[in-house]
């Protein structure tokens, strides 16, 4: 048996798909619970408003069902992926998680920090702390392979292949998928390069400066061409690429 073929990862990458994952649509809830968490990093970064401050308006207004105000309370990023009906719609709909997402945000907090982050030209997202009134950078930019996001993942998986790292490549791979491969499998399947889709693939994320990945729960799909999906997962802290069409 062919060794670079005789895994289910290996050959969905080099095959560019024929396996099904859930992308499926599953609401906004964590949408706003994603929303309110860039609110509370922005404002941690400077103006009159705190972290502890914004989720307790936020969490008193959508107990009181007022809406309008608590969307206006949302990152610009949020609002441009939630319409102020869809939001208020979501939150009707499900009074249980309403209210004790309010009661969540009205707590103490157990400490704040603020964070500033600003993104590089490949995508890189670098972080800085407030440390004694002085920022600090985040150590992680040290990291050549981020997995951070999905769109640091597939760049830097482009990159690891490309660079001939087999060693890096299961940091890659889904758990499920994990058994049978090791540097020697990826070395018998890469070594002589990329099949030619996986070619154009790498070609196209090393040419875009910026792509946008859609995540929902721990899934991830990033649209890099009108005809092009890369299906990711977030496992262990980080994103892995699942699948490719």
């Amino acid at each position: 048996m062919d060794r670079s073929f005789s895994t289910r990862w290996i050959r969905l990458i080099r095959s560019h798909g024929g396996f099904a994952h859930d992308t499926s649509p599953r609401g906004l809830r964590l949408l706003v619970l994603f929303a309110v968490a860039i609110v509370l990093t922005q404002n941690a970064c400077g103006g009159p408003s705190t972290p502890s401050r914004t989720a307790r308006d936020f969490g008193n207004l959508i107990e009181r069902e007022a809406y309008d105000a608590a969307y206006h309370l949302l990152a610009s990023e949020s609002r441009a992926e939630v319409s102020p009906e869809d939001f208020a719609r979501e939150l009707r709909q499900n009074p249980s998680e309403r209210l004790a997402l309010a009661s969540m945000l009205r707590g103490e907090p157990e400490a704040q920090r603020a964070e500033a982050r600003f993104t590089l030209a490949d995508g890189t997202v670098v972080r800085f702390y407030l440390e004694d009134g002085e920022w600090r950078l985040d150590g992680s930019i040290l990291n050549p392979y981020p997995q951070s996001t999905p769109e640091l993942a597939l760049r830097s998986f482009s990159r690891a292949v490309q660079n001939k790292r087999f060693d890096l490549l299961i940091r890659f791979v889904p758990r499920r998928d994990r058994e049978g491969l090791n540097e020697q499998v990826f070395r018998e399947a890469f070594e002589d390069g990329p099949d030619p889709a996986l070619a154009r693939l790498f070609a196209i994320v090393d040419e875009t400066d910026s792509f946008k990945a859609q995540i929902e729960d721990d899934r991830a799909v990033i649209q890099y061409a009108s005809d092009g999906l890369v299906f990711l997962v977030f496992e262990d802290s980080v994103w892995k690429i699942a699948d490719l069409r």
